[in-house]
């Protein structure tokens, strides 16, 4: 990634695919923010599945790094994946619910790193991820 990234257009991030409320076909997310913690709390249902009852990890993927990126976005600024890496820990079943969430670890300049989890309502570790984001 070369040069820094575009501003952000509020009435774009409208429609984030994963939090933007203004998306019908997105996952429609909300988003709180509890100190430097942002969390989310995402059920699954059955047409986010990979296999048979299973949520397919893209989808828990584009949580975590939606609210690794919202961490910024939350404060005004705005950030761009550079590198994700999520690691899962257990398979999620569609129709339970998935708490998530995300906070920023370092920022050098104009990079930011992030971590986030996702746990089930006993507390499940289902994936954990970490990130690099471009911070404008």
């Amino acid at each position: 990634m070369t040069g820094p990234p575009p501003k952000r257009d509020p009435a774009e991030a409208a429609r984030c695919w994963v939090c933007g409320p203004e998306n019908s076909q997105g996952l429609r997310i909300p988003l709180t923010v509890d100190g430097e913690v942002l969390r989310t709390t995402f059920t699954p249902q059955p047409h986010h599945q990979g296999y048979d009852g299973i949520t397919h990890g893209g989808i828990i993927s584009a949580v975590l790094d939606d609210l690794m990126a919202n961490c910024f976005y939350q404060r005004g600024e705005t950030a761009y994946t550079v590198k994700i890496e999520v690691r899962f820990k257990q398979f999620c079943p569609t129709g339970k619910p998935l708490h998530v969430e995300a906070w920023v670890v370092n920022r050098r300049g104009r990079f930011a790193t992030t971590e986030a989890v996702a746990r089930l309502d006993d507390g499940t570790l289902v994936a954990e991820a970490s990130g690099t984001f471009s911070v404008s």
